[in-house]
């Protein structure tokens, strides 16, 4: 499951959830967690294919792969889970249960917050995390380009832009989806 490894940290941890005390400090713990389970995400990845010298060829290139862009696809679903409790496994360990998380750090007035600004068409938090999907790309890119790169990143795989290449889903749509059917 992948969950037992997912990065909750910012908005998770029991040294984090005491300061989160505004709807603002919660969406940058979500932001800064997505933008860390991104960072995590490429390292194992690539560690999963051989080293990854020509997927970080092509990440410099600013082009990411399918396989790598629908892990933070279904990335981007289970964080949305974590907010909403929507989570329908079991057994994934204390750390990383959304029902858990949820209890000590969402309080109602943030799920009513973030549901406004993610079912009526505020894409704020979306548009952020899209930014932050390529801000923990960026740390693995080393070359001497690396702010051309970002920026050719950030335009080729904007949230509203990106899609499934075989389904043409949207991640505001796949997120969208219950979890169940995600699978």
């Amino acid at each position: 499951p992948r969950r037992q490894e997912l990065c909750i940290y910012y908005f998770g941890n029991n040294t984090q959830i005491p300061i989160i005390n505004s709807q603002d400090i919660l969406k940058e713990a979500f932001i800064k967690s997505a933008a860390g389970e991104t960072f995590l995400s490429w390292q194992k990845y690539k560690t999963d294919n051989n080293g990854g010298a020509d997927l970080q060829t092509k990440l410099e290139g600013g082009t990411i792969s399918e396989e790598f862009k629908r892990i933070m696809f279904y990335t981007f679903g289970d964080l949305r889970d974590f907010l909403f409790g929507t989570d329908i496994s079991e057994k994934h360990g204390e750390k990383s249960n959304p029902k858990k998380a949820n209890r000590f750090s969402f309080p109602e007035n943030y799920k009513t917050w973030y549901r406004y600004h993610v079912k009526t068409g505020g894409k704020h938090m979306v548009l952020r995390y899209g930014k932050q999907w390529v801000c923990g790309l960026s740390h693995h890119i080393n070359c001497t380009e690396k702010e051309t790169v970002c920026k050719k990143l950030t335009e080729t795989y904007s949230i509203d832009k990106v899609k499934f290449t075989d389904t043409n889903t949207t991640l505001c749509d796949f997120a969208s989806i219950p979890q169940f059917f995600r699978w």
